[in-house]
């Protein structure tokens, strides 16, 4: 077996990783695929890169930034009347993230 192979255990193994159900049917058609990928992409180490420039994106577009700044609204108290639930002058939002969880 070459580098570029992917076996059904390796199937299992980033299912389990990804926590994606692959049924045991599914595997060796998908470590078929998963090789087949990789062996085109190993197919690129033939060229030499070295003159090019890393690219973000293809498109040339950079960012616009501007400096944060603080603006005071007169209507507050407004604003905040209209928040589903609040404490004092801040927005309480539900937690997203629960420190008991397996990330």
């Amino acid at each position: 077996m070459s580098e570029n192979e992917f076996t059904e255990e390796d199937i299992e193994k980033l299912g389990t990783l990804s926590r994606i159900k692959i049924k045991p049917d599914e595997r060796a058609s998908l470590a078929e695929d998963l090789s087949s990928i990789l062996g085109y992409i190993h197919k690129l180490d033939q060229y030499d890169v070295s003159e090019v420039e890393p690219l973000s994106h293809v498109h040339g577009s950079t960012n616009v930034m501007r400096a944060d700044s603080v603006k005071e609204y007169d209507n507050k108290e407004g604003i905040l009347n209209n928040t589903p639930d609040r404490s004092g002058t801040f927005i309480k939002v539900p937690l997203i993230v629960r420190p008991d969880e397996e990330a």
